[in-house]
């Protein structure tokens, strides 16, 4: 089925994480978790193309995550819909 989008109160928490999130990465750009983080709450948005990218960012700067269940699952929903 569709995926379940978040709520305005929901939105406004992801937007919030996000800006955090987008703002630590100036500060440590090469870090894999940020992207990865960022790629999670992309989704949980329901902006799939943008979580994809972070995602593809993450296993550039950290080769490990391309065997995250969470990056699997996320392309394999994206691929689906």
């Amino acid at each position: 089925g569709a995926p379940r989008l978040p709520g305005p109160r929901q939105r406004g928490q992801l937007d919030a994480a996000i800006r955090g999130v987008q703002q630590l990465r100036r500060n440590a750009p090469r870090a894999a978790q940020l992207p990865f983080v960022l790629g999670t709450l992309y989704f949980d948005k329901g902006w799939w193309s943008d979580g994809l990218a972070k995602y593809r960012e993450a296993i550039t700067l950290g080769p490990s995550y391309r065997k995250n269940a969470r990056i699997q699952r996320d392309a394999i929903r994206a691929l689906g819909e």
